[in-house]
């Protein structure tokens, strides 16, 4: 079993792709837990964690909807389930998380996890407090895409709303379904990094300080080289938002794609 780490004196992280945060609320003895991941048996690895932190079952924020961040919340059971407005239905639907992912429907063969369904208890908006946290929006890669602060300790689980550079070398630009709101919420990550957050993606290292801005700054350049690119190639001659997605994703990884990576950039 994976062991958590201590992130703040009573935040912990459960590595993983997503990593799930653990924040142990000392008033209850409950922990919340950001994130629960894909797997199913992530669920048994989460109650470990949470046992192995001296705190009991607690509620389960999601940063947004998408499979590898929900199928282990169907698996844990714990309630109450909290999810941001706008991503409502994407979590209780895996039907409506295909056509946001895929923009379209898929064969289940091009899909990387399997049918998922979580009911949610409670919808989130920017600045809405939960046990020992606090709802941040992060819009860009999905609608609703929402963060989690743990004040106390001076931590921002920023979710997928920034990513890893190696997650940027192997799928070339950052999944969002609008790269403009993935940008503005770049910004806001940066300041509260300026402020001296420690900022802990879902997919990539945690950092701080100079390390967290370079991740930041890694976004965002990638973001600026994919528009230059869609404008250069559109320049050349007409192409279907297909070829685009296939040429943008070889230039920037420099070797051929998988069709379910063509989809995701599309």
């Amino acid at each position: 079993m994976a062991e958590p780490r201590r992130l703040g004196s009573t935040t912990y992280l459960l590595p993983g792709s997503p990593a799930t945060l653990l924040k142990l609320v000392e008033e209850t003895g409950r922990v919340t837990v950001v994130d629960p991941g894909s797997e199913r048996e992530r669920a048994k690895a989460i109650a470990e964690a949470v046992e192995s932190i001296g705190g009991r079952p607690g509620p389960i924020a999601l940063t947004h909807g998408h499979s590898d961040h929900v199928v282990a919340a169907q698996s844990l059971g714990w309630r109450p389930v909290y999810a941001p407005r706008h991503c409502i239905a994407f979590v209780e639907s895996f039907w409506a998380r295909r056509l946001l992912a895929y923009g379209g429907r898929v064969s289940d063969r091009h899909v990387a996890h399997p049918p998922s369904e979580v009911r949610v208890d409670y919808w989130v908006v920017d600045g809405n407090p939960l046990p020992g946290l606090r709802a941040i929006a992060l819009p860009g890669h999905t609608p609703g895409h929402t963060g989690y602060l743990v004040a106390d300790d001076g931590i921002l689980y920023a979710g997928d709303a920034v990513f890893g550079e190696e997650v940027l070398e192997r799928f070339g630009i950052p999944f969002a379904y609008d790269l403009r709101e993935f940008a503005r919420s770049l910004e806001k990550i940066a300041r509260y990094v300026d402020e001296g957050y420690k900022l802990v993606p879902s997919h990539g290292p945690v950092a701080e300080g100079g390390r967290a801005r370079a991740m930041i700054e890694a976004n965002a350049r990638r973001i600026e080289e994919a528009r230059e690119l869609v404008l250069t190639l559109l320049g050349e001659k007409p192409m279907t938002v297909d070829e685009l997605a296939y040429r943008v994703t070889v230039e920037l990884t420099k070797r051929e794609p998988s069709t379910r990576e063509v989809m995701l950039n599309r």
